[in-house]
């Protein structure tokens, strides 16, 4: 069941505490409110052409379950709730998943992000930059 209009925007922030504050790494569009977790498909490569460096770790919303992750990256990807092959090191950086929640808020509230006053699907993709990872935080290795 769709909880959300327009379109969806995957937002990606670093695993790590930034010196200058947290920021986001990537975010893009994703036309038609897709499943969470076909989206990965689409957003891995393409975060990894931005940042220039291959992710090692992807940390993610509980909605990436069952996602479908290049073959490359199919055991780097952990989610919420994930109890299979999760050490007490990723148990403790799970914890850092929240901190892209306050970075959605910061893009929404101050750059114009919270409301799309554009019309249709044309103007839903100009709304979101693209390529502007919801949730997935990462870390590249």
């Amino acid at each position: 069941m769709p909880s959300e209009f327009g379109v969806k925007v995957s937002v990606a922030t670093t695993l790590k505490r930034s010196k200058g504050g947290q920021f986001a790494l990537h975010a893009k569009a994703l036309p038609g409110n897709p499943y969470e977790g076909h989206t990965l498909a689409s957003v891995i490569p393409d975060m990894e052409k931005t940042i220039g460096n291959e992710i090692g770790r992807l940390l993610a919303d509980a909605g990436y379950r069952g996602h479908n992750a290049p073959q490359s990256h199919k055991f780097r990807v952990f989610t919420a709730g994930q109890k299979r092959r999760v050490t007490p090191a990723i148990k403790r950086q799970m914890r850092r998943r929240s901190a892209v929640e306050p970075v959605i808020g910061h893009i929404k509230s101050d750059h114009r992000m919270g409301r799309n006053y554009l019309a249709h699907t044309q103007g839903d993709a100009l709304n979101a930059p693209q390529p502007v990872t919801t949730s997935p935080s990462c870390s590249g290795g």
